[in-house]
């Protein structure tokens, strides 16, 4: 492939991604979304396995709080 067919397929591939995105932007922010929201559960879980224990009570406490 030569260096100009190069330069023409980033280009036409950034055009296509960006039409993409552009497009679906409720797909994009779904993805994002999820992967943040999956994130937060890891560190709680890893938090958690580091407390003590609670019960049903304070839990149920807590969530009915926020």
């Amino acid at each position: 492939m030569s260096n100009l067919e190069t330069v023409q397929l980033k280009s036409i591939m950034t055009e296509v991604f960006t039409e993409v995105l552009n497009s679906n932007k409720e797909l994009l922010y779904n993805a994002f979304y999820e992967a943040f929201e999956d994130f937060h559960l890891l560190e709680a879980i890893k938090e958690g396995e580091n407390s003590g224990s609670a019960t049903r009570e304070e839990v149920f406490a807590i969530l009915e709080a926020e």
